[in-house]
C-alpha cells in the first residue's frame, strides 16, 4: 500500500484489505522500539521542499500529503537517538526513475551521519 496515497491512488487489494499509505498516520513508526536498550536509528527521506507554485489540483492534493507526513514524522524524531535525514530536496518522493541516485545520496548520508554518532557514543 506505500505510495497509495488517498484520494490520488488507488488502495491496493490484498487479502480482505484495501491498503493506502500510511504515512499520513505514522511515517516514523518508533513508539514500539523504546522498550528496548539499543538506540533507535531513524530514517527520514522524505524531502523538505518549498513550493514556489501549486501547478494544479492534483499538485496541490499531492503536496497536502506530503505536508501532513512531514508533520506526522517531525513529531516523531525526538523518539530517535540518531536521525538520518539524506539531502533530497531536489527529488519528488515520486522520482522512481532516479531510484539509484536516491539510494546513493541515502547511503552516502547513513556513512556520515552513523560516524557521528558512533562517535558520541
Amino acid at each position: 500500500g506505500s505510495c497509495s496515497i488517498p484520494g490520488i491512488f488507488e488502495p491496493v487489494k490484498y487479502e480482505d484489505f484495501l491498503l493506502v499509505d500510511g504515512g499520513i498516520v505514522n511515517n516514523l513508526p518508533v513508539e514500539p522500539l523504546e522498550k528496548f536498550k539499543e538506540p533507535i536509528i531513524g530514517v527520514d527521506v522524505l524531502p523538505v521542499t518549498q513550493e514556489k507554485e501549486i501547478k494544479n489540483i492534483l499538485h496541490l492534493l499531492i503536496r497536502s500529503f506530503f505536508l501532513a507526513v512531514r508533520s506526522n514524522s517531525e513529531k516523531r524524531k525526538e523518539f530517535c537517538d540518531v536521525v538520518i535525514e539524506p539531502h533530497l530536496k531536489n527529488y519528488s518522493p515520486l522520482d522512481v526513475n532516479k531510484a539509484d541516485e536516491i539510494f546513493l545520496r541515502g547511503y552516502e548520508s547513513t556513512l556520515k551521519t552513523m560516524s557521528k554518532f558512533i562517535e558520541q557514543v
